[in-house]
Order: structure tokens, then C-alpha cells, then sequence
């Protein structure tokens, strides 16, 4: 079948295709944020993240592992 009527998946059938282990549930519960919802703004925030990241990568001679939230962190610091 086609998940039900209207070809929506069932409740708990979404749930688990929506879970990540990467991503906090919280996360992907929340809507995406206003300020990313048209494509130009979404665009220059993937560019200011691509940036980031460069300047993490840029020179870097060894492999860090760090958490998602440790991460989030120092990408909120640099962004000012």
C-alpha cells in the first residue's frame, strides 16, 4: 500500500523514519527556523557554514572528535 489514506505514513511509521543518531529528537521536532525558510537566506547561511568549517579545516594536523553540542558551540562563538 501507499502508507494509507491520502499516502500519508502512519504516525509511528514517520517517527521512526524521522529519527537520526545524530540529530537530538528536540531537533527534529522543531520547524525549520524563519530566518532560513527562503532560499537566499538559507544560502548565505550555508555559506557562513562552509566558511566555518574551512577555517576549522584550514591547517588542521590532527583529527578531533567533539560532540554535536561542543560543535554547535563553537560555530555559535565564531558567528559572533
Amino acid at each position: 500500500g501507499d502508507g494509507g489514506a491520502g499516502g500519508f505514513l502512519a504516525a509511528g511509521t514517520e517517527l521512526e523514519l524521522l529519527q537520526s543518531p545524530v540529530l537530538p529528537a528536540d531537533v527534529l521536532r522543531e520547524a525549520i527556523p524563519g530566518n532560513i525558510r527562503r532560499a537566499e537566506h538559507f544560502l548565505a547561511f550555508l555559506r557562513r557554514l562552509l566558511e566555518y568549517l574551512k577555517t576549522r579545516l584550514n591547517g588542521a594536523k590532527t583529527v578531533e572528535s567533539e560532540s554535536t553540542v561542543t560543535f554547535l558551540e563553537s560555530l555559535h562563538k565564531a558567528s559572533g
